[in-house]
């Protein structure tokens, strides 16, 4: 069997790219050619952060960006008066639905000109600023919580012109694509460049759902979001917003199966205001928004398909991933806790949460599973260190009873070899065979050994040198094992994703007459596992290309 060896610290330094294998609900302005392996001193990186947040500020205050679906703009009169509708013609702030449930909120609209209009006083109130209006000109004081967005904004009623403090206390002004107005009380301008200058580190447009999606980074954004289909329109974003019981959510229904995924180590993604997403960009395979290949089909096979988001506490210094690793399953290990990054890059504790990665998923997840259905598919993805962390979450939700999903799948995960309880970094405890000194890989051993019990399918896939040195051969047994060859591209990212591109993407393909497929029935899976045997993609043709259409596997005997 072919495997990716690589001496230690050069895995590390390859692992530093790997954030760029996946991209985000898409943003207009990409700054990868600004990232490198080695982050940068934080003086730096607060610079970095400061120059391109004023490009993507720049860029919004073009105007007509914001297109909606078929090219028709919502009529002002009738979008402006209190909102009722919170499904379409909204604002959200990581995830979270701008007017919901506050009285008198006026319905945001696209404007003839192209621009989304919202009402500014909510809009900043929510990115921590202090609002008044006197004598036709709205202020927002921006609080102390917030480091990163303009320290004063002045909008006037009639005006395109805005003055502020930059967030280093400079005074500059710009002009907005479109006049602000007053309507019953509440005044109106092009949310997307507000929003900016107010500090959110992405402000994207959704044309399918005429919604602005914006990303706030002076607090710690975790939990899980669910996407839409992309049109691969370049002015329009994916939609995607996170599940919050009580929120209208367009992407989540609750009747329908439902396909979660854990994400891994994201490092330099917060300076680079990037969210891992369903987009594969490498060059070998083009454009491929994988998640559209689960929604497309008929109604009984139009599945939920979210991400659980916790980018922030993934973004750490650690190289290896240490320090993320430790956060999973510790929120007090000595000398990181759960720091989080903010937008300039340095970290912050505000507001830390008292409970670690694994049980913040945990939380998110049994949100989930409160309103779908036990009798409706549910599974779970984990790329990486999300593998990791899948494993140690369900670990927990198979001790205490509740439900489990039907399938998991673990994509090129990853363990860090030898990370073990110490006085300083705590580990779980009651194992199914009692272990006084384990380490993670054990934890993720105990966890599938659990759902094996509980008959869940478990999957387990192998294609970079990232996979093959975090091995964890306890779980590897225990799964259904398949080796994949990724030969059509030596970028250590592109290995390291593509078992989760090769797995979503063959959603709406035919199966091979062996091997693995997402469409193959659990019972399918269970027979595979328990077993020494397992697939390995064939060294041919398929192995050359990136998409799986031509994908083929042998059955073999022997786990690695």
């Amino acid at each position: 069997m072919k495997h990716y060896k690589m001496k230690h610290a050069h895995f590390f330094v390859a692992l530093g790219l790997i954030f760029t294998g996946l991209t985000s609900c898409e943003t207009e302005y990409n700054p990868e050619q600004s990232q490198s392996v080695q982050l940068p001193q934080s003086v730096q990186q607060a610079s970095n952060a400061d120059l391109l947040h004023a490009k993507l500020i720049e860029e919004a205050a073009k105007g007509g960006l914001e297109s909606i679906k078929n090219g028709f703009a919502v009529n002002p009169k009738a979008a402006r008066p209190v909102a009722t509708n919170f499904l379409n013609t909204r604002v959200l702030i990581n995830g979270s639905i701008i007017g919901y449930g506050v009285s008198g909120y006026q319905q945001s609209y696209v404007s003839t000109s192209g621009n989304f209009m919202t009402p500014i006083a909510e809009l900043l109130r929510r990115f921590e600023y202090t609002v008044s209006f006197a004598n036709g000109v709205l202020t927002g004081v921006r609080r102390p919580e917030n480091t990163f967005g303009a320290q004063r904004i002045n909008i006037t009623v009639g005006s395109t012109s805005v003055s502020y403090l930059t967030s280093s206390g400079q005074s500059t002004s710009l002009f907005l694509p479109e006049a602000a107005l007053n309507s019953d009380g509440a005044i109106f301008a092009p949310a997307r460049v507000v929003a900016l200058l107010a500090g959110a580190a992405t402000a994207e447009f959704d044309a399918d759902t005429t919604t602005l999606q914006t990303y706030y980074y002076e607090v710690n954004d975790f939990g899980i979001y669910f996407y839409g289909i992309q049109q691969n329109a370049s002015n329009d974003a994916v939609g995607c917003q996170k599940y919050i019981p009580g929120e209208p959510n367009p992407f989540f229904t609750a009747t329908r199966k439902t396909l979660i995924y854990a994400h891994g180590y994201q490092p330099g993604s917060i300076g680079g205001f990037k969210r891992e997403g369903f987009l594969f960009n490498q060059a070998e395979s083009g454009n491929q928004n994988v998640q559209n290949y689960w929604k497309l089909n008929s109604e009984s096979e139009n599945w939920n398909i979210g991400i659980f988001q916790w980018i922030q506490l993934a973004d750490d210094s650690g190289l290896p991933p240490i320090t993320e690793e430790k956060k999973i399953y510790d929120a007090n290990s000595s000398g990181i806790g759960m720091r989080w990054r903010k937008s300039n890059n340095t970290f912050s504790t505000r507001g830390n949460p008292s409970l670690n990665v694994l049980q913040l998923y945990r939380q998110e997840y049994q949100k989930i599973t409160a309103v779908v259905s036990n009798a409706t598919e549910l599974r779970l993805i984990g790329n990486s260190l999300g593998g990791n962390l899948t494993m140690a979450m369900l670990r927990e939700v198979a001790i205490n009873g509740a439900r489990v999903p039907n399938r998991v799948t673990l994509m090129d995960p990853y363990w860090n070899p030898g990370l073990v309880k110490s006085s300083s970094f705590n580990l779980p405890t009651n194992f199914v065979t009692p272990n006084s000194s384990p380490d993670t890989r054990y934890v993720g051993k105990d966890a599938a050994v659990r759902l094996n019990n509980l008959d869940v399918a478990i999957e387990y896939f192998v294609s970079s040198a990232a996979g093959s040195d975090g091995y964890n051969r306890g779980v590897a047994y225990i799964a259904q094992y398949t080796n994949l060859l990724p030969y059509y591209t030596n970028d250590i990212a592109a290995k390291h994703t593509q078992p989760t591109r090769v797995y979503m993407w063959s959603k709406g393909l035919g199966f091979p007459s062996v091997g693995p497929h997402p469409n193959r029935s659990n019972l399918f899976v269970r027979q595979n596992m328990n077993t020494d045997n397992y697939f390995s993609q064939s060294g041919q043709a398929s192995a050359y290309t990136a998409g799986p259409g031509d994908d083929t596997y042998i059955l073999a005997f022997g786990k690695p």
